[in-house]
């Protein structure tokens, strides 16, 4: 500290000998050109570009598979009425998927398309015909039960678990 002072004792006296010898800096690092460069603006626009593809490519990705899992989670939600109409009117009630019609419905109701894109595979499903899966759930609450496989380029996304004592339904999201 004490070199310091003595320092600036030095360099008041001298009558600024010290700021005579080195000048103030008279250039500016600051450039005033107005606008911008083409090469800023070249860059500013790839980047944009850039983003934009990437949000449009998410956006596509993420609507389609919001429609697949309405579709699946359609499909659990008529699965347990068709549970549900068992007990309450005492008669057994059967949900029908069939593959070449692309189609699947509660027997008797319309007919609920399935898209394009997704497969639907069952085990232990019991079958009327070779590519009718049928499951029935009876009036105590029990279902010929059976697992539905939902796939989306060959690759298993959900699986649909219909117990067969209690005919409890569970949807399993085999992509977590």
């Amino acid at each position: 500290l004490l070199n310091h002072l003595q320092f600036f004792l030095w360099a008041s006296l001298s009558g600024g000998l010290l700021f005579q010898c080195f000048p103030p800096y008279s250039g500016s690092m600051i450039s005033h050109s107005k606008g911008f460069t083409f090469l800023e603006v070249l860059v500013v626009l790839i980047l944009i570009a850039l983003a934009s593809s990437l949000v449009a490519t998410n956006v596509g990705k993420s609507s389609g598979h919001k429609r697949t899992v309405f579709f699946i989670k359609k499909v659990q939600s008529m699965c347990l009425k068709a549970r549900q109409r068992a007990m309450i009117n005492g008669h057994s009630q059967s949900f029908v998927i069939s593959s070449s019609q692309r189609s699947c419905w509660i027997v008797p109701e319309n007919k609920v398309e399935i898209p394009e894109s997704i497969t639907i595979e069952g085990e232990n499903v019991k079958t009327n015909e070779e590519d009718y899966y049928v499951i029935r759930f009876y009036p105590d609450g029990s279902s010929s039960g059976g697992i539905l496989f939902f796939k989306t380029n060959e690759a298993t996304i959900f699986r649909l678990k219909v117990d067969v004592l209690t005919g409890i339904i569970e949807l399993i999201n085999d992509q977590a």
